[in-house]
């Protein structure tokens, strides 16, 4: 499985790493793994680390299947923001399409280039520990 996710409730976010080959279902199926944790409330904010996506495969439909999880589920996903980590520039193109794409949701999508810069973003004191790499 190219993803992993877990939600902190002392937090209240939600994280995702995605790793080597990520298709847009995979995408589709982490959030479902979140907004499904009991620990989700909605609200909460999100913070996924792509920066290890080494091929990206998405189409527009899938895309926009991920953004109507978002809009349609307002009420279980909440208005929480999302900090999007990318460091590559073809992945951070479906970042920014991503963002074009919830606008309805009205949650605020941050697509930024460290794990340092999507924590601060959310206001958190720093990297969470499930996200850091080992040995940081």
């Amino acid at each position: 499985m190219p993803w992993s996710a877990t939600v902190d409730p002392d937090l209240r976010v939600g994280m995702v790493r995605a790793t080597g080959y990520v298709t847009g279902r995979d995408i589709f199926l982490a959030n479902e793994a979140l907004y499904s944790d009991p620990a989700w409330q909605p609200g909460f904010d999100e913070l996924w680390d792509c920066s290890d996506i080494s091929e990206f495969v998405v189409d527009l439909d899938e895309l926009k299947d991920v953004a109507a999880m978002e809009v349609e589920g307002k009420d279980r996903v909440g208005n929480g923001r999302v900090a999007l980590v990318m460091t590559r520039e073809v992945v951070q193109m479906v970042g920014y399409l991503y963002r074009r794409l919830v606008v309805e949701s009205e949650r605020p999508v941050e697509v930024v280039q460290t794990l340092e810069a999507g924590a601060a973003w959310l206001g958190l004191d720093g990297v969470p520990d499930w996200l850091r790499a080992p040995g940081a």
